[in-house]
């Protein structure tokens, strides 16, 4: 069967499973030939769950999903926190952590900054071998952070977070979002890895890093410079199992300078880098992200295959505006992750909106495609992280307040 004609049925099928989950929970109508819904009338609240299941000890990813230390399949379903990777780094505070535990959440992806990591590049020890620099006062706030979460029984998931690469770069123009993490050196990627780069050449940097290019000026190769920070990471908690899993490179960009550059190297870049982190934690769940959302909408699917490693979970962040126009893009990943024989995570998405703090993007019918969206992720295995608990940009909480936000909260819960 054609690659269209199964994805077609696989909407269809999921399409008629969604309808039968969510009639409870919301009125849904015009089912648009099962490629997705429009919904009609008023949607009223799900009936608040069970409390996601609790995850005590190791996990492993497989074919078949994500199985507890018990044997158990589960599905990860929490909050990205992400303010560990901003200018002022912010441990998350006690009452977050107990937040995310009353609400019935059991994961938190925290995003850690190797900028705020390594901020000076490594150095030639006397025998030949590189000496890395690490702040000690970021790695123990990193460290506090885990304990918080631990504390309340809440699984963290460390995310190498970067958001438009460096603060090297200034404002970028193609292919590439947004602007450049200027001010911020402790922010996203080091600049130190595009040593001899000029601050217009973000993309050129995005070519170089993924093809494993050394800079101009750079004293290590990029590989092998991520390696070794993952390594410091992973040894670091390598005993403790409330860090289950590692979500190796936030959002890898296509960029219009070498669109072929993820679908030819993604995989050799996830396999080197894994490698090493299995080299000093074995246990550790590895977590492989596709491009980012706006990427795949331009250029498709990027990651082609899986390097030969275990225990790993397929990533992709979803941020559609409505459920009709993100059904089929999704639908894509689960097949894809399929073929991989591997689980899907959500690592980020701002439920159609809902979860923004400046409206502009809120689809007002978000509690009737977020409730068909759980559904979906329940029938399929899939788990999920709402970018994030308290942001300015986007949040869980009201900023005001600093109370869960409602009905958002309500409506995660029916997808535990």
């Amino acid at each position: 069967m054609r690659l269209e004609a199964r994805r077609a049925a696989a909407i269809a099928v999921v399409a008629a499973v969604v309808a039968v989950v969510v009639a409870g929970a919301v009125t849904l109508a015009n089912h648009d030939g099962g490629k997705g819904s429009s919904p009609q009338g008023t949607p009223s609240l799900p009936p608040v769950g069970s409390p996601a299941p609790r995850i005590n000890g190791w996990i492993t990813a497989g074919p078949s999903g994500i199985k507890d230390n018990g044997g158990k399949t589960i599905r990860l379903t929490g909050v990205a926190e992400g303010r560990m990777n901003q200018c002022k780094p912010m441990v998350p505070r006690d009452n977050q952590a107990a937040t995310l535990q009353r609400l019935g959440f059991n994961t938190v992806r925290l995003a850690i900054s190797w900028a705020a990591t390594e901020p000076t590049p490594p150095t030639r020890a006397p025998d030949g071998s590189w000496q890395h620099h690490w702040d000690a006062g970021y790695l123990s706030k990193v460290d506090q952070a885990v304990s918080v979460f631990k504390d309340h029984g809440i699984a963290v998931i460390l995310d190498m977070h970067q958001v438009r690469l460096s603060s090297l770069f200034e404002r970028s123009s193609g292919s590439m979002p947004g602007t450049g993490a200027s001010g911020c050196p402790n922010v996203s990627l080091p600049a130190w890895v595009f040593a001899g780069l000029g601050s217009k050449q973000q993309q050129q940097a995005v070519c170089d890093f993924f093809t494993d290019t050394r800079a101009p000026q750079a004293t290590i190769a990029p590989y092998e410079a991520l390696s070794t920070v993952w390594q410091q990471y992973a040894r670091r908690y390598a005993n403790e199992s409330t860090v289950i899993g590692a979500d190796v490179y936030n959002e890898p960009y296509v960029v219009d300078a070498c669109p072929t550059v993820q679908r030819e190297n993604l995989a050799r870049f996830y396999g080197v880098v894994g490698t090493a982190i299995r080299q000093v934690n074995p246990k550790i769940t590895l977590i492989f992200q596709d491009v980012a959302y706006e990427a795949y909408q331009r250029a498709g699917l990027q990651l082609t295959t899986l390097p030969a490693l275990s225990n790993i979970i397929y990533s992709w962040h979803f941020y559609p505006t409505s459920w009709k126009s993100g059904m089929a893009g999704l639908a894509a990943h689960v097949e894809r992750a399929r073929a991989l024989k591997v689980p899907l995570w959500l690592g980020e998405f701002d439920a159609f909106g809902a979860a923004n703090n400046n409206g502009r993007r809120q689809n007002p019918d978000w509690q009737s495609d977020l409730a068909t969206m759980m559904a979906y992720c329940r029938a399929n295995n899939i788990s999920w992280a709402l970018w994030e608990y308290r942001a300015r940009g986007s949040s869980l909480v009201d900023l005001m307040t600093g109370e869960p936000k409602e009905p958002l909260t309500r409506y995660l819960q029916s997808g535990f």
